[in-house]
């Protein structure tokens, strides 16, 4: 599947940086908050589609539930 056309609403691409110390804890705790909401986790693909997908998952993550980021906490794009 390409990037132009993916599924936003069930497919994500994931390369976000949650505040642990650990690449393996912080890949973990990603997948667990993209299974949260009923998203399927895949790896991004390059860097420019990295950044624009950490966009979209901010926002659909505050379309489906407004108040997840308040509970999981910031991330960043690695």
């Amino acid at each position: 599947m390409t990037f132009d056309h993916m599924d936003l609403d069930r497919e994500i691409p994931f390369k976000v940086c949650f505040h642990q110390p650990r690449r393996e804890d912080r890949r973990r705790q990603a997948s667990e908050m993209f299974r949260m909401h009923g998203l399927r986790v895949t790896r991004a693909m390059d860097m420019h589609a990295v950044a624009i997908r950490a966009c979209w998952f901010d926002t659909l993550l505050r379309r489906l539930r407004p108040s997840a980021l308040e509970q999981t906490g910031p991330f960043d794009v690695l």
